[in-house]
């Protein structure tokens, strides 16, 4: 083929690099809602490099390429070899995922409020973060119209560590992200939809990464501490409470790579009648260095925490305190992680990570007061510990195939964790004789879950406007359960497989605006109790989603995506235990039937000056099973903010507002109940002068009456009460003001 038959017209190869000039210098700051840049954007970078084709050609080699694409698609997990042809040096390939994936940046998280990572995961738009058990617990995630939980719908990884665990009940999938110091994250990214082969179990609605400095920019050292004061009746009286944070963050010379030593302490109260104390320590060391052609990266990290919990409260009770004080959790979590990623003189990707994580957690909970035993109530205690052991290899490469630049990235996983866990039905938290009519301990598991993972993700820029991906995952799950209840124990061992095929088409429809569509298949790993007593029939729910995706960018100054999404999710068994202390003895399942999603996802962000940035978000959803609105899922919620730069100053306001939820319905009879519409007002003002950073931030600047986590179940408020159906939830923060004060060189 001569040199200029790839070769686009000139005045098309001039608009195309001014383009891509101006966004690769976009500041991070400019564009809030920053989306990752996309397999198909990747792929197409490489085509226009190469130059374009006639149209006649085109069309031929379309034909034969997307021939040869469906047959490298179906066998590329099964032949690893690269095939010959032109190797280069790409950026690694990014994932196949919506339109309206996003990433906040660096610039972006420090004009804010990082006494919590639950407000810096506001920020990401189409993500809702709810505050479970006053923060003792990890937060209720919503997205994509569904009830994610506390992350059984959404995997989420920190600095490449998994986060989700594995355990009986509500706990299997909770990623608890109090382990993470706020302070030291440098980027946090949502890859939307389930499309992206290199995620696994719990990626149904996507995957969450957090990643962390390497180290401080221009290295030295950094304190920062805070503290807050609830500005409602009794100021006097919340004075005296303990609120109060500090974080310590340093970069020391090496003789050879990069480093980064992290610490955060803090204790709060909380704004309940009863002291929550909830004291947490963490700490983060990074060490990074140059190998060869690539990087060699260790991460190790701890954390420990303990403090009381408020509990689901009903409504009726309006001094918005808990019912008993001895509700609370403890816990711990230590973690090493190490990651090596080279290139070989072809300029081939290869990478390899692994990590071992050892976490314990002890809660007491009390959801449903005096509704089972009215004489010492229903305070349960839950003890989980697992051990995890983590493994990810993949192997990537680009090369032209004529005028066309296919990117290819193979890989394989794997995953193993030993749990151990108890409920006990306790009262104050002395362990009683019995769990109702049972023996206590109520129940009692050991397991071992493994799950063994291959991966294709192909992409294939046919020329400098259209790109397909293609990507495919297989999953060998094993469990291996020993179960102990009241009637005695019994040891189950069960194996599943699930193939997940994946497809993606991006079109460059203007300069501009780029139009995408795709479709993709998952399964999601239920409780391994379950797994186990049901030979995994119906422990392994498939996932279905289908959308239509609209991006785009206007220079540098303005952004926005759209995207029109469908999900079916297949019917599953749950265990009857949620509000039952006694039902895991008894071994109780419930048949959860299908349910169908359709939402619409959107959100814009736009930099008209340098020193102004408006962003704004919206998710439209609605789910259904059985005829009827899905519990929890969430219809409609949105996010809209305002930040104003001058020299050292910067001032932001910004709000979050969610819709009315269906709860469940607490009995056949009853209807289903919902959550009130409600909003919440955020204002900050900073200043940085030389090493010096102040910040003042208003949490509920209008104090409105903000709720976190919410429910509807049957329950005894006194022992001598009548049973009644009632709508819980654990009280938001109250107008309160926090100050930080940091300083560093």
């Amino acid at each position: 083929m001569r040199d200029g038959a790839c070769r686009a017209p000139a005045r098309a190869r001039v608009r195309r690099a001014s383009t891509s000039a101006r966004v690769r210098h976009a500041s991070p700051s400019a564009l809030l809602a920053d989306p990752p840049r996309s397999a198909a954007a990747g792929a197409r970078e490489g085509a226009a490099r190469r130059g374009g084709v006639g149209p006649r050609r085109a069309r031929h080699l379309r034909l034969a390429l997307a021939g040869a694409l469906l047959a490298l698609a179906a066998r590329a997990h099964a032949d690893p070899r690269p095939a010959s042809g032109e190797a280069d040096s790409p950026e690694p390939t990014p994932p196949l995922a919506a339109a309206t994936s996003a990433r906040v940046g660096r610039a972006a998280l420090e004009e804010h409020s990082a006494e919590r990572l639950l407000d810096l995961l506001r920020l990401v738009p189409g993500l809702h973060p709810l505050q479970v058990g006053g923060g003792s617990e990890a937060e209720q995630l919503l997205l994509r119209g569904l009830d994610a939980r506390q992350g059984l719908e959404l995997e989420i990884f920190v600095d490449g560590v998994p986060l989700n665990a594995v355990g009986p009940g509500r706990d299997h999938g909770a990623a608890d992200t109090q382990v993470v110091i706020p302070r030291a994250l440098a980027e946090l990214a949502l890859v939307a939809g389930p499309y992206a082969a290199r995620y696994g179990a719990h990626a149904t609605t996507g995957a969450l990464e957090l990643r962390t400095l390497d180290e401080l920019p221009g290295g030295g050292a950094e304190v920062h501490g805070t503290s807050s004061l609830e500005l409602t009746r009794g100021v006097r009286r919340r004075a005296r409470r303990l609120a109060y944070g500090v974080t310590g963050l340093a970069s020391p010379r090496l003789a050879a790579g990069r480093g980064l030593i992290a610490v955060d302490v803090g204790i709060t109260d909380g704004p309940f009648v009863h002291p929550q104390r909830m004291r947490r320590g963490a700490v983060l060391g990074k060490w990074s260095q140059r190998v060869g052609g690539g990087t060699w990266r260790t991460t190790a990290t701890l954390f420990s925490g303990r403090g009381g919990a408020p509990g689901l409260v009903p409504t009726s009770e309006r001094s918005g305190s808990s019912l008993d004080a001895t509700l609370g959790a403890s816990s711990t979590r230590a973690s090493l992680g190490s990651a090596l990623e080279l290139r070989d003189a072809d300029g081939h990707a290869w990478h390899l990570d692994a990590s071992a994580t050892r976490s314990s957690r002890r809660r007491f909970r009390d959801a449903t007061l005096f509704l089972l035993d009215p004489v010492e109530g229903d305070q349960r205690e839950e003890v989980l510990r697992d051990t995890q052991l983590s493994l990810h290899g993949w192997y990537g490469r680009a090369r032209q195939l004529g005028c066309a630049r296919n990117e290819l990235r193979l890989g394989v996983q794997g995953r193993t964790d030993a749990f151990a866990s108890e409920s006990w039905h306790t009262a104050a938290r002395r362990r009683l004789a019995s769990c109702g009519a049972a023996g206590n301990p109520c129940a009692r598991a050991d397991g071992l879950v493994s799950v063994v993972s291959v991966y294709a993700e192909d992409t294939l820029a046919l020329d400098e406007r259209l790109t397909v991906s293609a990507g495919a995952r297989l999953d060998q799950h094993t469990w291996v359960v020993e179960e102990t209840t009241a009637t005695g124990a019994e040891s189950r061992d069960t194996a599943r497989a699930r193939f997940h095929p994946k497809l993606g088409v991006s079109f460059q429809a203007l300069p501009t605006l780029e139009l995408l569509a795709m479709a993709g298949g998952g399964a999601r790993a239920s409780d391994p109790v379950v797994a186990a007593q049901t030979d995994a029939l119906r422990a392994l729910p498939r996932i279905w989603a289908a959308e239509l995706g609209v991006r785009w960018r206007r220079g540098t100054w303005l952004a926005a995506a759209v995207s029109a999404h469908a999900a079916r999710r297949g019917a599953e068994l749950v265990r009857r235990d949620e509000h039952d202390p006694g039902a895991a003895a008894r071994g109780d399942l419930v048949d959860v039937a299908a349910s169908t999603t359709v939402g619409l996802d959107g959100w814009i962000a736009a930099t008209p000056r340098p020193w102004l940035t408006v962003d704004g978000s919206l998710s439209l959803a609605r789910s259904r099973r059985a005829g009827a609105p899905v519990p929890q899922a969430p219809r409609v919620f949105g996010a809209a903010g305002v930040t104003v730069r001058r020299a050292a100053l910067y001032a932001s306001i910004r709000g979050v507002g969610i819709g009315a939820r269906p709860l469940a319905a607490a009995a056949a009879t009853e209807p289903t109940r919902s959550t009130a519409a409600q909003a919440l007002v955020t204002a900050t003002l900073g200043a940085r002068w030389r090493g010096l950073a102040i910040g003042l931030t208003l949490d509920n600047a209008l104090d409105a009456s903000w709720q976190e986590e919410q429910d509807a179940y049957p329950l005894r408020v006194d022992p001598a009460d009548e049973v009644g159906v009632a709508h819980v939830r654990t009280p938001g923060r109250p107008l309160t003001a926090l100050l930080t004060v940091g300083y560093g060189g």
